[in-house]
Protein backbone atom coordinates (compact mmCIF):
# COMPACT_ATOMS: atom_id res chain seq x y z
CA UNK A 1 0.00 0.00 0.00
CA UNK A 2 1.41 3.38 -1.06
CA UNK A 3 0.18 6.68 0.34
CA UNK A 4 0.34 9.97 -1.55
CA UNK A 5 1.16 13.34 -0.08
CA UNK A 6 -2.18 15.09 -0.64
CA UNK A 7 -3.98 15.48 2.73
CA UNK A 8 -7.37 15.68 1.02
CA UNK A 9 -7.73 13.26 -1.89
CA UNK A 10 -10.18 14.26 -4.61
CA UNK A 11 -12.55 11.91 -6.42
CA UNK A 12 -14.54 13.21 -9.39
CA UNK A 13 -17.73 11.51 -10.57
CA UNK A 14 -18.77 11.36 -14.23
CA UNK A 15 -21.89 9.27 -14.91
CA UNK A 16 -25.07 8.96 -16.94
CA UNK A 17 -27.13 8.35 -13.78
CA UNK A 18 -29.00 11.66 -13.69
CA UNK A 19 -30.08 12.99 -10.31
CA UNK A 20 -33.72 11.93 -10.03
CA UNK A 21 -32.86 8.50 -8.59
CA UNK A 22 -30.59 7.58 -5.71
CA UNK A 23 -27.76 6.14 -7.79
CA UNK A 24 -25.35 9.02 -7.35
CA UNK A 25 -26.10 9.24 -3.65
CA UNK A 26 -25.32 5.60 -2.90
CA UNK A 27 -22.06 5.77 -4.88
CA UNK A 28 -21.07 8.71 -2.68
CA UNK A 29 -22.19 6.72 0.36
CA UNK A 30 -19.88 3.84 -0.51
CA UNK A 31 -16.98 6.23 -0.96
CA UNK A 32 -17.74 7.95 2.36
CA UNK A 33 -17.81 4.62 4.16
CA UNK A 34 -14.33 3.69 2.96
CA UNK A 35 -12.59 7.06 2.56
CA UNK A 36 -14.50 9.70 4.53
CA UNK A 37 -11.58 12.08 4.13
CA UNK A 38 -12.00 12.17 0.34
CA UNK A 39 -13.51 15.23 -1.32
CA UNK A 40 -16.04 14.13 -3.94
CA UNK A 41 -16.73 16.49 -6.85
CA UNK A 42 -19.56 15.97 -9.33
CA UNK A 43 -18.21 16.48 -12.82
CA UNK A 44 -21.51 15.56 -14.48
CA UNK A 45 -24.33 13.07 -14.09
CA UNK A 46 -26.11 14.16 -17.26
CA UNK A 47 -24.11 12.26 -19.87
CA UNK A 48 -26.73 10.92 -22.33
CA UNK A 49 -27.57 7.35 -21.27
CA UNK A 50 -25.03 4.78 -22.50
CA UNK A 51 -23.18 7.45 -24.51
CA UNK A 52 -19.57 6.34 -24.14
CA UNK A 53 -18.26 8.82 -26.71
CA UNK A 54 -19.73 11.83 -24.89
CA UNK A 55 -18.34 10.59 -21.59
CA UNK A 56 -14.90 10.14 -23.15
CA UNK A 57 -15.07 13.67 -24.56
CA UNK A 58 -16.07 15.24 -21.23
CA UNK A 59 -13.39 13.33 -19.35
CA UNK A 60 -10.68 14.38 -21.79
CA UNK A 61 -11.74 18.03 -21.66
CA UNK A 62 -12.09 18.14 -17.86
CA UNK A 63 -9.58 16.02 -15.96
CA UNK A 64 -6.61 18.32 -16.58
CA UNK A 65 -8.24 21.12 -14.55
CA UNK A 66 -7.90 19.06 -11.35
CA UNK A 67 -4.75 18.66 -9.24
CA UNK A 68 -2.41 15.79 -10.00
CA UNK A 69 -3.32 12.72 -7.98
CA UNK A 70 -7.06 13.27 -8.48
CA UNK A 71 -9.07 10.07 -8.94
CA UNK A 72 -11.64 10.18 -11.75
CA UNK A 73 -14.48 7.68 -11.38
CA UNK A 74 -16.38 7.23 -14.65
CA UNK A 75 -19.55 5.14 -14.82
CA UNK A 76 -21.11 5.16 -18.28
CA UNK A 77 -21.37 1.43 -18.68
CA UNK A 78 -23.84 -0.11 -21.16
CA UNK A 79 -21.89 -3.39 -20.92
CA UNK A 80 -22.31 -3.75 -17.15
CA UNK A 81 -22.66 -7.40 -16.14
CA UNK A 82 -21.12 -8.65 -19.40
CA UNK A 83 -17.61 -10.00 -19.97
CA UNK A 84 -16.15 -6.48 -20.21
CA UNK A 85 -13.44 -5.76 -17.63
CA UNK A 86 -13.16 -3.03 -15.07
CA UNK A 87 -10.04 -0.89 -15.04
CA UNK A 88 -7.95 1.23 -12.71
CA UNK A 89 -5.15 3.22 -14.32
CA UNK A 90 -2.67 6.02 -13.83
CA UNK A 91 -1.96 8.48 -16.63
CA UNK A 92 -0.79 12.07 -16.94
CA UNK A 93 -0.57 12.43 -13.17
CA UNK A 94 -4.14 11.27 -12.53
CA UNK A 95 -5.95 8.07 -11.55
CA UNK A 96 -8.97 6.71 -13.44
CA UNK A 97 -11.47 3.99 -12.51
CA UNK A 98 -14.31 2.58 -14.60
CA UNK A 99 -15.31 0.12 -17.31
CA UNK A 100 -13.10 -1.06 -20.14
CA UNK A 101 -15.31 0.24 -22.94
CA UNK A 102 -13.24 3.01 -24.51
CA UNK A 103 -14.21 5.79 -22.13
CA UNK A 104 -10.54 6.23 -21.19
CA UNK A 105 -9.25 6.34 -24.77
CA UNK A 106 -7.68 9.80 -24.51
CA UNK A 107 -5.53 8.88 -21.48
CA UNK A 108 -4.42 5.37 -22.44
CA UNK A 109 -1.13 6.28 -24.14
CA UNK A 110 1.75 5.48 -21.75
CA UNK A 111 -0.75 4.66 -19.00
CA UNK A 112 -0.22 2.14 -16.19
CA UNK A 113 -3.40 0.08 -16.65
CA UNK A 114 -4.65 -2.66 -14.31
CA UNK A 115 -7.63 -4.98 -14.65
CA UNK A 116 -9.94 -5.18 -11.65
CA UNK A 117 -9.65 -8.84 -10.69
CA UNK A 118 -9.62 -8.83 -6.88
CA UNK A 119 -13.15 -9.02 -5.37
CA UNK A 120 -11.81 -8.51 -1.85
CA UNK A 121 -11.62 -4.80 -2.67
CA UNK A 122 -15.24 -4.61 -3.88
CA UNK A 123 -18.44 -4.67 -1.88
CA UNK A 124 -19.35 -8.08 -0.52
CA UNK A 125 -22.40 -8.37 -2.76
CA UNK A 126 -22.02 -7.26 -6.37
CA UNK A 127 -25.05 -6.48 -8.51
CA UNK A 128 -24.94 -7.46 -12.17
CA UNK A 129 -26.29 -4.03 -13.06
CA UNK A 130 -24.58 -1.61 -10.65
CA UNK A 131 -20.80 -2.00 -10.78
CA UNK A 132 -20.49 1.74 -10.25
CA UNK A 133 -21.60 1.24 -6.65
CA UNK A 134 -20.27 -2.25 -5.95
CA UNK A 135 -16.94 -2.38 -7.81
CA UNK A 136 -15.73 1.00 -9.09
CA UNK A 137 -16.64 3.18 -6.08
CA UNK A 138 -14.84 0.90 -3.57
CA UNK A 139 -11.74 0.83 -5.78
CA UNK A 140 -11.75 4.62 -6.21
CA UNK A 141 -12.16 5.06 -2.46
CA UNK A 142 -9.24 2.74 -1.74
CA UNK A 143 -7.09 4.65 -4.20
CA UNK A 144 -7.97 7.72 -2.15
CA UNK A 145 -6.75 5.81 0.93
CA UNK A 146 -3.42 5.31 -0.80
CA UNK A 147 -3.69 1.77 -2.14
CA UNK A 148 -1.42 1.05 -5.11
CA UNK A 149 -2.86 0.00 -8.47
CA UNK A 150 -1.26 -3.42 -8.35
CA UNK A 151 -3.41 -4.69 -5.49
CA UNK A 152 -6.57 -4.46 -7.59
CA UNK A 153 -5.40 -6.79 -10.35
CA UNK A 154 -2.75 -7.49 -12.99
CA UNK A 155 -1.40 -5.12 -15.59
CA UNK A 156 -3.57 -5.02 -18.69
CA UNK A 157 -2.15 -4.36 -22.14
CA UNK A 158 -5.15 -4.21 -24.47
CA UNK A 159 -7.82 -1.86 -23.16
CA UNK A 160 -10.64 -0.89 -25.51
CA UNK A 161 -10.03 2.26 -27.55
CA UNK A 162 -12.58 4.36 -29.36
CA UNK A 163 -11.88 5.52 -32.89
CA UNK A 164 -11.80 9.29 -32.45
CA UNK A 165 -12.33 11.25 -35.69
CA UNK A 166 -9.77 13.87 -36.65
CA UNK A 167 -10.27 16.82 -39.05
CA UNK A 168 -8.82 16.38 -42.52
CA UNK A 169 -8.28 18.46 -45.63
CA UNK A 170 -9.78 17.56 -48.99
CA UNK A 171 -10.24 19.59 -52.19
CA UNK A 172 -9.06 22.78 -50.53
CA UNK A 173 -11.42 22.68 -47.55
CA UNK A 174 -11.30 21.20 -44.06
CA UNK A 175 -13.82 18.64 -42.90
CA UNK A 176 -14.63 17.55 -39.38
CA UNK A 177 -17.44 16.20 -37.24
CA UNK A 178 -19.78 17.16 -34.44
CA UNK A 179 -18.46 15.25 -31.41
CA UNK A 180 -20.61 16.55 -28.54
CA UNK A 181 -23.78 18.56 -27.88
CA UNK A 182 -24.03 20.51 -24.64
CA UNK A 183 -27.21 21.32 -22.70
CA UNK A 184 -27.58 24.64 -24.56
CA UNK A 185 -27.70 22.83 -27.90
CA UNK A 186 -24.27 24.06 -28.96
CA UNK A 187 -22.65 21.68 -31.46
CA UNK A 188 -19.07 21.02 -30.34
CA UNK A 189 -16.78 19.92 -33.17
CA UNK A 190 -13.38 18.25 -33.42
CA UNK A 191 -11.78 21.44 -34.79
CA UNK A 192 -9.33 22.59 -32.12
CA UNK A 193 -8.66 26.27 -31.45
CA UNK A 194 -5.11 25.82 -32.73
CA UNK A 195 -6.30 24.35 -36.02
CA UNK A 196 -8.93 27.06 -36.48
CA UNK A 197 -6.35 29.79 -35.89
CA UNK A 198 -3.98 28.23 -38.40
CA UNK A 199 -6.41 27.71 -41.29
CA UNK A 200 -9.06 30.41 -41.11
CA UNK A 201 -9.20 33.84 -42.65
CA UNK A 202 -11.65 36.71 -42.92
CA UNK A 203 -14.90 35.60 -44.50
CA UNK A 204 -14.78 31.91 -43.58
CA UNK A 205 -17.92 29.93 -42.87
CA UNK A 206 -18.77 26.50 -41.54
CA UNK A 207 -21.33 24.43 -43.45
CA UNK A 208 -23.06 21.30 -42.12
CA UNK A 209 -24.54 18.70 -44.45
CA UNK A 210 -23.38 19.94 -47.85
CA UNK A 211 -25.61 22.89 -48.86
CA UNK A 212 -26.82 23.35 -45.28
CA UNK A 213 -26.96 26.55 -43.23
CA UNK A 214 -23.94 28.87 -43.04
CA UNK A 215 -22.21 29.49 -39.71
CA UNK A 216 -19.99 32.60 -39.89
CA UNK A 217 -16.89 32.55 -37.71
CA UNK A 218 -17.27 34.88 -34.72
CA UNK A 219 -15.51 35.67 -31.45
CA UNK A 220 -18.63 35.84 -29.26
CA UNK A 221 -22.34 34.99 -29.46
CA UNK A 222 -23.15 38.70 -29.43
CA UNK A 223 -21.34 39.18 -32.75
CA UNK A 224 -24.63 38.14 -34.38
CA UNK A 225 -28.22 39.08 -33.63
CA UNK A 226 -30.41 36.99 -31.35
CA UNK A 227 -31.55 33.90 -33.20
CA UNK A 228 -28.74 33.97 -35.77
CA UNK A 229 -26.07 31.33 -36.34
CA UNK A 230 -22.44 31.69 -35.35
CA UNK A 231 -19.35 29.49 -35.12
CA UNK A 232 -16.85 30.25 -32.38
CA UNK A 233 -14.26 28.65 -30.14
CA UNK A 234 -16.04 27.82 -26.89
CA UNK A 235 -15.04 26.82 -23.38
CA UNK A 236 -13.83 23.38 -24.48
CA UNK A 237 -11.27 24.98 -26.78
CA UNK A 238 -13.13 23.53 -29.78
CA UNK A 239 -15.07 25.17 -32.58
CA UNK A 240 -18.77 25.24 -31.64
CA UNK A 241 -21.77 25.90 -33.87
CA UNK A 242 -24.33 27.92 -31.99
CA UNK A 243 -27.46 30.01 -32.26
CA UNK A 244 -27.33 33.21 -30.22
CA UNK A 245 -29.77 32.58 -27.33
CA UNK A 246 -31.14 29.54 -29.17
CA UNK A 247 -30.63 25.78 -29.48
CA UNK A 248 -28.71 24.87 -32.62
CA UNK A 249 -29.18 21.12 -32.25
CA UNK A 250 -32.96 21.36 -31.97
CA UNK A 251 -33.39 24.01 -34.65
CA UNK A 252 -31.46 22.14 -37.33
CA UNK A 253 -31.82 18.54 -36.15
CA UNK A 254 -28.06 18.06 -36.18
CA UNK A 255 -26.68 15.12 -34.21
CA UNK A 256 -23.31 13.89 -32.99
CA UNK A 257 -21.34 12.37 -35.83
CA UNK A 258 -22.56 14.67 -38.60
CA UNK A 259 -19.91 15.97 -40.99
CA UNK A 260 -19.15 19.67 -41.41
CA UNK A 261 -16.95 21.68 -43.74
CA UNK A 262 -14.93 24.84 -43.18
CA UNK A 263 -14.96 26.93 -46.35
CA UNK A 264 -14.07 30.41 -47.50
CA UNK A 265 -16.83 32.85 -48.26
CA UNK A 266 -16.36 32.39 -52.02
CA UNK A 267 -17.15 28.66 -51.80
CA UNK A 268 -20.59 29.10 -50.24
CA UNK A 269 -21.93 32.38 -51.59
Amino acid sequence: MVRRESPTPIITLLTDFGTSDGYVGVVKGVIAGIAPEARVIDLSHEVPPQDINSAAFLLDESFRYFPEGTIHLVVVDPGVGSSRFGLALFSKGHFFVGPDNGVFTSVLDNADVHRLDEPEYWLEKVSDTFHGRDVFAPVAARLAKGYSLGVFGPEYENPVRLILPEPYEVDGEWRGKVVYIDRFGNLVTNFSQELIESITAEGCYVVVGGPGPKWPLCHAYSDVSVGENCALVGGFGRLELSVNQGNAAERFGIKVGETLSLRTCSRVD
